[in-house]
């Protein structure tokens, strides 16, 4: 909630900033560039693809995992 509204904020704040970085320093990367003006899309599939894989969140899948492996029922495959 409020960590994901932050981070929000701060990329919108500070990523014209990056994208003016990165055109200056790769002035030839067309796709790089497209991607740069799509960044609330990229953030928002990422943001939809992180809920479905993660239903706990990152920290909570993380520490089901450590858990599992601490009781030696992780799988190997």
């Amino acid at each position: 909630g409020l960590a994901g509204a932050a981070f929000l904020e701060f990329a919108h704040a500070f990523l014209p900033d990056l994208q003016n970085f990165a055109k200056s320093l790769l002035p030839n990367a067309h796709l790089l560039h497209a991607a740069m003006e799509r960044w609330l899309l990229i953030f928002g599939i990422l943001f939809i693809l992180i809920v479905f894989f993660f239903p706990k969140g990152i920290i909570g899948s993380i520490q089901d995992y450590m858990a599992r492996r601490k009781n030696g029922t992780v799988s190997s495959t």
